[in-house]
């Protein structure tokens, strides 16, 4: 009989802090009375008080000198003003998920939104979700009573609808398919821990390739019962609290069993039924290495770790870490370095992600973790194999963060880098050509560049003048970006103003090239005809203190034969706003697909009238939402 352990069997995160901390005061001779019992698992609760500690039902119940602990179901707000009104001691470990809910509750109640909460109504948990609002509250176990409530429901402004943790995962989806169509005014919280949804999971795919199904925990433990529910809907489950329970008989014949456990059973229980089931465990392991394999591995900063997402919001996504029961937080600035990027353009729930860790909350079991930089580690290691025997460009290196110049200084020293994900270490011969417009002589005496770095790559230096140094390089480079702004804004070919050009000499250019562009750039989306003006430009010399901004330069006034551009961009005193311009790009488009009858491809089509490829123009039409055959 082959036996199969669930990775995820066994104490949660929020279950296993508030047990660790219980046993913690114990043992510093503290004196402990837990609020209800600590978790559902009698063999625990027995053991805590044969230590010492209390379970009672109430505060009232508490005796004086004892410091209460709160358990990670969490306690309505009444049971917080009962504590400070006895002045008792106490440590909260309600779990972190849970905390989450409460805050959700209080906005509610804020707002006068109705809480609905999908749950068991007499499950601790629940009645602590419903204790932190004074408003209106539903709760609902199933889609049937979710339904029965449908028109209390039409009747309300503001609804937030949350789900106990460890409610079915399945049935939660369903509730929320059933809010998102008949009420649209409702804002849903996927609030099931994402410890519940892979043990859930877990358990549905296990019970699938097994002719049995143990499923260890006790029999009251609302996590528990689902993980039995969701088992025997495809094959024979049973629920044992202890190895006592467990039948041999049972057993008979299987050929293959799965065994999983709810998040209030100890390991101590799940080694007991496993070793009254058989000493054959899954791949010749001893239960001892099974023990370890299963075991979180640890976090910290930099680590590289496989997740999947969970959920989704417009700010963050929520995903579980392989190989550790803490959650995973990826901020939406850690996902996309593009400012319009929307998360749920991005990932989508069930996406496997590689990422890396930034933050680690060991206190919350909450991780900050990051894709933009896994891409940007990742994308070193494609560029280092990539320069091979060749050069590696390194721009702004003064820009490095010193916890990675030592990275850096190790591979230029050792010539060997190591591969995303690889044990060995690879060699390489690359030649470094860095570049930086900061003092990195400076740097080095304020500590935040390495000495050693600098002198590693100060071999030999070339310094490249600034633009103020080089103004014979001006008219050139004025030359080449009125061409380019001419073709992008669909302009005939354009020249500079009398006198202009000597304004331009005249600036000292702090920003180099890249502010002579942008002033080249805005001059001929502020220009008429075919001259170009500067006269927005203040004109600095070296030395001088920034300049205010200056006064709003008048834009073009141009035709209203040439719309669709928006009447606020043509009649306007003001500088172009992003928005605007975008409006502006999008009516040159506009006007190129109809003069050209939506034509893209060939000598009359619009790709050639735009200068650029047809493919890319097809892509920009796209994004800008643009139909080529009805572009009006």
């Amino acid at each position: 009989m082959e036996i199969i352990r669930a990775k995820t069997a066994g104490f949660c995160f929020g279950v296993d802090r508030a047990v660790k901390l219980t046993y913690d005061l114990l043992a510093e001779g503290r004196k402990v009375a837990t609020l209800g019992p600590l978790i559902h698992n009698a063999q625990v609760v027995a053991d805590l008080e044969a230590k010492g500690a209390v379970t009672c039902p109430d505060i009232d119940a508490v005796p004086d000198g004892y410091e209460v602990v709160i358990r990670s179901h969490g306690v309505p707000r009444t049971v917080y003003d009962k504590i400070n009104t006895r002045g008792l001691a106490y440590h909260d470990a309600t779990c972190p998920f849970v905390a989450k809910i409460h805050k959700i509750a209080m906005e509610a109640d804020k707002i006068g939104a109705l809480l609905l909460v999908a749950g068991d109504a007499d499950h601790p948990e629940v009645q602590g979700i419903v204790g932190h609002t004074k408003g209106s509250v539903r709760v609902f176990a199933n889609l049937e009573e979710l339904q029965n409530l449908l028109p209390a429901l039409l009747q309300q402004e503001s609804i937030y609808a949350v789900a106990q943790t460890t409610f079915r995962v399945e049935s939660w989806e369903n509730c929320k398919v059933f809010l998102k169509k008949e009420c649209t005014k409702a804002k849903i919280f996927d609030t099931i821990c994402n410890a519940t949804w892979a043990r859930q999971q877990e358990a549905e795919d296990l019970s699938q390739k097994c002719d049995h199904m143990v499923v260890i925990g006790g029999h009251h433990s609302s996590n528990t019962q689902k993980l039995l529910q969701v088992a025997a809907r495809h094959t024979t489950a049973i629920n044992v609290e202890t190895a006592d329970e467990l039948d041999p008989a049972w057993l008979a014949g299987a050929a293959r069993v799965g065994v999983t456990a709810g998040a209030s059973t100890p390991s101590s229980i799940i080694e007991e039924v496993l070793n009254s089931m058989s000493e054959e465990i899954r791949d010749d392991m001893s239960f001892e290495e099974m023990l370890n394999a299963s075991e979180a591995k640890p976090l910290y900063a930099g680590k590289i770790v496989k997740a999947k997402v969970i959920s989704v919001s417009p700010t963050e996504c929520v995903v579980g870490i392989d190989g550790s029961k803490h959650t995973g937080i990826v901020p939406l600035r850690e996902m996309s370095h593009d400012p319009n990027a929307k998360m749920e353009d991005l990932v989508k729930e069930g996406d496997d992600l590689d990422l890396v860790v930034v933050k680690t909350n060991d206190q919350e079991g909450v991780d900050t973790l990051s894709r933009v930089r896994f891409e940007a580690q990742k994308g070193m290691k494609d560029v280092s194999e990539a320069a091979e025997n060749g050069t590696l460009f390194l721009d702004e290196i003064g820009e490095i963060e010193i916890t990675q110049q030592s990275k850096l200084l190790r591979a230029l020293q050792e010539k060997e880098y190591r591969r995303v994900g690889e044990e060995k270490n690879r060699s390489f011969h690359t030649r470094i050509v860095a570049a930086t417009n900061r003092d990195l002589r400076a740097m080095v005496a304020a500590g935040t560049f390495r000495e050693d770095l600098f002198y590693r790559l100060n071999v030999f230096p070339i310094r490249i003048p600034p633009l103020r140094e080089r103004l014979e390089d001006i008219p050139l480079l004025v030359e080449n970006f009125l061409r380019k702004y001419a073709a992008m804004f669909n302009r005939g070919p354009l020249r500079m103003k009398a006198g202009q050009m000597d304004k331009l000499m005249a600036h000292s250019w702090p920003g180099n090239i890249r502010e002579l562009q942008n002033v080249i750039q805005r001059a001929v989306i502020l220009s008429r005809g075919n001259t170009v003006s500067v006269d927005f430009l203040r004109i600095t010399r070296p030395g001088d203190k920034p300049a205010p901004a200056p006064d709003p330069a008048p834009a073009p006034r141009m035709p209203a034969d040439t719309l669709p551009i928006p009447s606020s961009v043509v009649h306007t005193e003001r500088i172009l706003t992003s928005d605007e311009m975008k409006d502006y790009i999008r009516g040159n488009f506009v006007r190129a697909m109809i003069k050209c009858n939506g034509k893209i491809f060939g000598e009359n089509g619009a790709a050639v009238l735009l200068d650029m490829k047809p493919t890319t123009l097809l892509a920009r039409l796209r994004k800008l939402g643009i139909d080529k055959d009805h572009p009006a």
